[in-house]
């Protein structure tokens, strides 16, 4: 694995991690979820690169060791186009081998914006612990309240994340509390709001998707209701469309006792893609 830095349209430098493997049977380019960074998937990583894939990633704005306002971003939009810049690259570099978006939680969320937007750019598409329901956590006028308050207060803190709902295993939570590169603290209110905002339109734009895509998501997860996974699933343009849920499985579930089978179905599905 390589490490290295990009540049934003605006200005901000990403940290960015590469695992090229010789004559890869595909890429896999994969988005990390909220207060999280792309270092905590290195497992994921040599998994898929021991499989024959290629992947890259990258520290979202304000996450990890790329520059930004902890996470805090103005819109959606902006690593949106940070992942399809990123993305651009990797595309030059395996100019004819196909590339596959992986994207867990929030990084989920922002691959559904790319997809929907930039699906002829990639051959397929990978989600877990989908945020398409956390929306429905608040009602219309509760949401109302906060987007007026974030006007106020864009830099309040409102909603803890309980780190002991990413995973099973008490060692995973552990390592995620420990770990300095994550981000503890509640979740800013302007972020808050544009989740609020964010979601809704990418529920809307699920039927633009039609390349093929591979849905999982935990039955026991707190952070992201099962919901989401479902909805994505029934409305999706894809033809070729599955979706797996686990039982007992909390948020992250490549972090759940259940991670080799999880990570198993990933490769064999990319491999049905890359027909080898």
């Amino acid at each position: 694995m390589q490490t290295g830095t990009t540049r934003t349209s605006d200005g901000l430098t990403l940290h960015t991690l590469d695992a090229p493997v010789e004559n890869p049977k595909g890429v896999v380019y994969l988005v990390h979820g909220i207060n999280e960074h792309i270092g905590r998937y290195a497992h994921v990583i040599e998994f898929l690169n021991r499989r024959g894939y290629a992947v890259y990633g990258h520290d979202h704005r304000g996450h990890g060791q790329s520059e930004g306002e902890r996470v805090m971003f103005d819109s959606f939009n902006q690593p949106v186009a940070d992942l399809k810049v990123r993305i651009g690259a990797v595309k030059s570099r395996h100019p004819d081998v196909p590339v596959f978006v992986y994207g867990h939680s929030m990084g989920s969320l922002i691959s559904t914006l790319y997809v929907a937007e930039n699906g002829a750019d990639v051959a397929g598409w990978i989600t877990t612990g989908s945020p398409l329901w956390v929306d429905k956590a608040f009602p219309g006028v509760v949401q109302s309240i906060l987007k007026a308050a974030a006007k106020l207060f864009p830099r309040a803190k409102l909603i803890p994340l309980d780190a002991s709902a990413v995973s099973r295993d008490p060692q995973v939570v552990a390592a995620y509390k420990a770990d300095p590169l994550n981000v503890i603290q509640p979740t800013k209110l302007g972020m808050v709001v544009q989740f609020a905002e964010a979601v809704p339109r990418a529920r809307s734009l699920v039927g633009r998707i039609t390349v093929p895509v591979l849905i999982i998501h935990g039955e026991a997860d707190r952070v992201t209701p099962l919901e989401g996974s479902q909805y994505l699933y029934e409305h999706v343009g894809s033809t070729d469309k599955t979706l797996t849920t686990i039982p007992l499985a909390y948020h992250e579930v490549h972090n759940e006792p259940e991670q080799a089978d999880v990570l198993s179905e990933i490769a064999a599905w990319l491999d049905a893609r890359t027909g080898s």
